[in-house]
This record gives structure tokens, C-alpha cells and sequence, in this order.
């Protein structure tokens, strides 16, 4: 599958996700403890899981804030993925985290999609994007094989991951503030950029990927 169709497999996703509209089969909703909307599921054969940004205060004030943790991650969304964390586990494979036999079903289910050379499909937008991230390197370090695209994301680590991901699109308008906190930390993945006039953090104009583009 190229760039542009899995842009377009999670684009698919995000929208259906920002227009709250009935999720299909498979996928149902979740909710971050930063209040960001997520869509979690298999569709089609395949394993999704899509995060929306948010306007809320206290949202931006953990954007801003650019403490981290001892492995360089940014400790407030850090702390909101792993509290968000079983819940995205028990959508996509009715894995509990909190259970003692958790490693080996996970090396499981691991191993079973690196036989089927099946992939997780992974996006979000804004803080989203961060969100999107950080469960994107969780299941890149069990072993999956993961497909991520972010849009207007913000930053999140201070220094490089020790796992890498199988693909990594960051679509970024270079005049949007968001992209750049918050300040001291780093970016990865592929950078593409789009350019528009008016307010640079728009859901609209940030989602969908230009083929020419990638």
C-alpha cells in the first residue's frame, strides 16, 4: 500500500470521527482524558484507532507545558495516553492491560499480525496528533507493525524514541504555532507541509493528503 492510500485509509477514518456520525461496524468511540474524542476498531480486516484535537483551556495549557519524563516523553500527554491506555487495548484486541497474562497475549497478537503482515492504522489531529503518537510507539514496541499520519502536531519528546515506526507522516502548516510547542522539544517522522491562507490550525484544511504530495 503506498503513502497516499494509507493517508487516505486514516483520512477516511478521521472524518467519520469529527462528523460524529455512527461509527461502522467494528469501530465504537472512546475518550481521552483530555477530553479528545477518539475512534477505536477493525474495519474491513484492518485495526484503526483516530484521535481528534481539541479547543478546551486546559488542553492547551498541557500543550504548553514542556516538562518531561525521564524517557523524554511530554509528561502531560504522557500521563493522559496511559491513563486512555486500556481502554484503546480492550477496543482493538479485548486485550486488559491490568491483567497478569498481558505481555504474552499481547506477543500474541503481535505475532499474528506479523504473519498476516497486517498493519495498524493509526491518526490524530492537534493534541490528537500527540495522543496518536505515543500509542503509535506503544504498539510499534509489542511488536506491530504501525502506520501513523498526523496532522497539525505538537511536540512531545526531547530526544529521539528508542522504537521506531513502520511509517510516520507529520503534515504540518509551518505557520501554525501548534507544530512548533512546545518549545525545547523535538519532532520525527516524514514531514510533509501544506500551506493555506487564513487561520493555520484548521481541521478542514489540515485533513486529506495531496498524492502529488507525498
Amino acid at each position: 500500500m503506498s503513502l497516499f492510500e494509507i493517508a487516505q485509509q486514516i483520512t477516511d477514518k478521521m472524518r467519520l470521527l469529527r462528523a460524529k456520525a455512527l461509527p461502522p461496524a467494528g469501530l465504537s468511540l472512546i475518550r481521552t482524558p483530555l477530553g479528545l474524542d477518539g475512534l477505536a476498531g477493525h474495519h474491513q480486516g484492518s485495526a484503526y484507532l483516530c484521535f481528534e484535537g481539541s479547543n478546551e483551556i486546559l488542553d492547551w495549557k498541557v500543550n504548553l507545558d514542556f516538562e518531561c519524563d525521564r524517557e523524554g516523553f511530554h509528561k502531560g500527554f504522557r500521563q493522559s495516553y496511559k491513563i486512555a491506555r486500556r481502554d484503546i487495548w480492550l477496543k482493538l484486541f479485548a486485550i486488559d492491560i491490568w491483567d497478569e497474562s498481558f505481555a504474552a497475549k499481547t506477543l500474541t497478537q503481535a505475532r499474528k499480525y506479523k504473519e498476516k503482515n497486517k498493519s495498524i492504522y493509526i491518526g490524530g489531529y492537534s493534541n490528537g496528533g500527540a495522543i496518536a503518537l505515543l500509542a503509535a510507539l506503544d504498539f510499534s514496541k509489542q511488536g506491530f507493525k504501525v502506520n501513523l499520519v498526523t496532522w497539525g502536531q505538537p511536540k512531545i519528546m526531547s530526544r529521539p524514541p528508542e522504537t521506531s515506526i513502520h511509517r510516520y507522516i507529520r503534515v504540518a502548516n509551518p505557520f501554525d504555532p501548534v507544530v512548533h510547542l512546545p518549545f525545547g522539544l523535538i519532532h520525527q517522522g516524514q514531514l510533509v507541509r501544506k500551506f493555506w491562507w487564513g487561520f493555520p490550525h484548521q481541521f478542514p484544511k489540515y485533513i486529506g493528503l495531496p498524492e502529488q504530495v507525498v
